[in-house]
């Protein structure tokens, strides 16, 4: 087997590490685990919205400069009337609250709400089709609730089009794992038309199923099921161009929607990039500190955990979309929202680790489960912060390392004493 179809052996078994499923009916248990998970990934996103302040209109964190204003204003008035890149080319998400049957904060609220908890469930169905255990894989859903930047800042500040962009990521990886090529291609078309960033999910298509290393059959699949997409995109410059420089037209614009596009004066690709490097250069360290943190501690640590060998098939499945999601750096503010949107590929390293760190370092699962957990529990110490809060993941991480250490040395004298210990 060559090193390629290595890093890619569990992408081919179709059975699943636990016996979960096995017996008379196994679709039913199948079914009965899915269900399961969806309901876990409902109650934590209900959980966390009702644990959480949110930017409604008149609020303090709506008052202040930001995206939120764009996609109202794009809501509200007519379709494709917004000429302002890149907010105007995202037109998905405000088409659908202008048309919903109920006020344009609640359409927002609502959309948030279920793409939130579909891509929980989006994520234990990935992990489950990537070989996980049930268990294993309902722990990465409870994992995905963890990281603050891809879940509670965008229920918080609920007028953002992320959440959509992460469910079509999700459910794209997932026609793409059960090679349901044409459900592969409406994600991705439809995923664009929400947030351009969901495009870079498209070389997967060629990773996840290409049998060598330069295999043009996959190449040839790769580049046709991206077409619609990269088509729309075109399309969509076409029919709504950018009037960033038109001072007259700029003027038109609410004030609040001014103060949040005001910097954003042309969208030349090199002119933006030129601007955006320059800005973070000045402030590199705090930048280092923003990308090493945007996944939590359990997100920086658990991927360590499963050693280069296992790190290394997440990697050359996942580099192309990792490194255009690392590009997005060079466009626009907001590292860690950017960063987030390769939730897929940490979480697949995060449980690799902990199945890698059970192995090598007889470490019980229930530590994890632990870890986890209590990762998201503390996202309700506040019901304003939104990022991650280093302070109280360190001393949790901490907590959690000193607990594995005394049950090793409990396991270890119980073993020295003759007497295997139960747990």
């Amino acid at each position: 087997m060559t090193e390629f179809a290595d890093a890619r052996n569990a992408l081919d078994d179709d059975t699943p590490v636990s016996a979960a499923g096995v017996g008379r009916w196994p679709w039913l248990a199948r079914l009965t685990a899915s269900l399961a998970a969806l309901t876990a990934s409902t109650v934590l996103t209900v959980a966390l919205w009702a644990g959480t302040n949110h930017d409604v209109v008149g609020s303090a964190g709506f008052r202040v400069a930001g995206d939120d204003h764009v996609y109202l204003y794009m809501a509200r008035i007519r379709p494709g009337a917004f000429h302002v890149a890149p907010w105007c080319w995202r037109v998905l998400i405000p088409l659908i609250v202008h048309y919903l049957p109920f006020s344009l904060q609640q359409g927002f609220a609502c959309i948030t709400l279920v793409t939130t908890a579909l891509t929980g469930w989006s994520v234990y169905e990935v992990m489950r089709k990537l070989g996980f255990s049930n268990g294993l894989s309902m722990l990465g859903l409870v994992l995905f609730f963890s990281i603050s930047y891809a879940t509670r800042f965008n229920i918080r500040d609920f007028w953002l089009t992320d959440t959509t962009a992460f469910l079509f990521t999700a459910l794209a990886v997932l026609a793409l794992l059960y090679r349901r090529f044409m459900a592969y291609a409406m994600c991705l078309a439809a995923g664009v038309v929400a947030k351009e960033s969901v495009v870079f999910v498209a070389p997967l298509c060629y990773t996840l199923t290409a049998r060598r290393r330069w295999d043009d059959q996959a190449l040839i699949r790769t580049v046709l099921l991206a077409v619609p997409a990269v088509g729309e995109l075109a399309l969509l410059r076409l029919l709504i161009p950018a009037w960033n420089g038109h001072a007259g037209y700029i003027a038109t614009l609410p004030s609040n929607v001014k103060a949040d596009i005001g910097n954003v004066f042309s969208y030349n690709l090199l002119t933006v990039a030129g601007k955006e490097i320059s800005a973070r250069w000045h402030v590199w360290p705090r930048e280092l500190v923003e990308i090493i943190t945007s996944f939590g501690a359990l997100g920086l640590v658990l991927p360590l955990l499963a050693g280069w060998r296992s790190l290394r098939r997440v990697l050359q499945v996942s580099w192309p979309f990792l490194a255009l999601v690392i590009t997005q750096l060079l466009f626009t503010f907001n590292t860690q929202r950017l960063l987030v949107l390769a939730f897929i590929p940490v979480i697949w390293a995060s449980l690799l680790g902990i199945h890698c760190a059970g192995e090598r370092f007889d470490i019980p699962i229930w530590c994890f489960v632990v870890a986890v957990v209590a990762s998201v529990v503390i996202e309700f110490a506040s019901r304003t912060a939104s990022a991650p809060q280093p302070t109280l993941q360190i001393a949790t991480f901490g907590m959690i390392t000193i607990m594995v250490l005394l049950y090793r040395q409990f396991r270890q004298r119980k073993g020295a004493e003759g007497i295997s210990p139960t747990v």
